[in-house]
């Protein structure tokens, strides 16, 4: 009984009506303008990974003013609510989701499948007022390679909030793209984890990050464990870096000291070639729950090469600066003592 009411609805819901002509004119209007959504007028990056690295950014803020955009262009919430209504997803042949992941599958299904071919015959009336630009319309969203996932952040946080808001399952609207939200915690060769990195860009700092989280269903707590297993490798590889920048920072403001003995002295091109190798085994020592660097020690190192012997506080705060702002986005404690260490709290792995 069920099957035979189903297959009466279908051959009624065929009858290409101007109700349905109307809707499916704006189902896909609404689906151009979101393609189109323009990301200077509401300040966004094209990749939502960028997105997460902005701070006192909001989503839901920026959904409203998206929203507020479409309520002036005629399609307000209630509007989108009737347009992709269950009475009207059925007489379509196709949902939200459809509508969003795009692709030909709903066009080969029916109703849709024969609300194309009824379509294709009105263009051959020469008395319709259906035209070819209602036709393309109407079947941009399941044209060749055609879809709104992977188009970029701003559809990506409106869709995502247009389906919150009318209660479907957020979790079909991929933040970031099909597989960007998908975290690999091995390490990768020589590459640090994924956790690793949306960590050290402080994703758990910004509410696109934290959304992100959410979708993924992990919170802060997890993302810093997984993300701690590749943090003493990048204090290691960027060590150097960090001494290359405190060189000019204590070193190079001053000039190069003169010497009585012209085959001693050192260019700066010299000084920064050894520079680079440094080591922060030379300098530290590694527990358990820290890394401590000998600050004073290091920052000696460094402005001998330039042929200064006396290291100032300024020099041991300018040190701990640059240290500190490569730091920045983990949420770790850093600590200078009155010995001059600085000391890095983690997870390590001890000498």
């Amino acid at each position: 009984m069920k099957l035979r009411r189903y297959s009466q609805f279908i051959n009624e819901s065929v009858e290409i009506t101007v109700d349905l002509l109307e809707i499916l004119k704006e189902r896909g209007k609404f689906w151009n303008q979101i393609l189109e959504l323009d990301y200077s007028r509401f300040d966004f990056n094209r990749s939502y990974s960028d997105m997460c690295k902005r701070i006192n950014r909001n989503p839901e803020q920026d959904f409203q003013k998206i929203q507020k955009h479409f309520d002036e262009r005629g399609f307000t919430l209630e509007d989108i609510k009737d347009i992709f209504s269950e009475e009207n997803n059925m007489r379509c042949g196709y949902n939200l989701e459809d509508f969003y992941k795009g692709g030909s599958y709903p066009i080969n299904r029916e109703p849709l499948k024969s609300i194309v071919e009824g379509l294709k015959k009105k263009l051959k009336l020469e008395w319709t007022s259906f035209s070819r630009d209602d036709y393309d319309t109407i079947l941009q969203p399941f044209s060749v390679g055609s879809t709104l996932d992977s188009q970029g952040a701003i559809q990506d946080v409106y869709l995502y909030k247009l389906f919150e808001k009318l209660g479907l399952n957020t979790n079909i609207v991929k933040l970031g793209g099909d597989g960007w939200g998908d975290i690999d915690v091995l390490e990768n060769g020589d590459y640090y984890s994924e956790a690793f990195i949306r960590y050290r860009y402080g994703y758990h700092q910004t509410e696109y990050g934290k959304l992100w989280m959410k979708q993924c269903q992990i919170d802060e707590e997890w993302l810093k464990e997984e993300a701690m297993s590749d943090l003493q490798k990048y204090i290691e590889e960027e060590f150097s870096s960090i001494c290359s920048r405190i060189l000019y920072v204590i070193a190079f403001k001053e000039p190069i000291k003169q010497s009585n003995d012209l085959n001693n002295m050192l260019t700066r091109e010299e000084i920064r070639g050894l520079i680079r190798q440094l080591k922060l085994d030379d300098f530290s020592i590694i527990e358990e729950d820290r890394i401590i660097i000998n600050i004073d020690k290091l920052c000696l190192e460094i402005l001998k090469l330039n042929g200064q012997s006396e290291v100032k506080n300024s020099d041991i705060e300018s040190a701990v600066a640059e240290f500190t702002k490569q730091m920045e986005g983990f949420s770790l404690d850093i600590e200078l003592t009155d010995t001059d260490d600085l000391i890095i709290w983690g997870r390590f792995k001890e000498d």
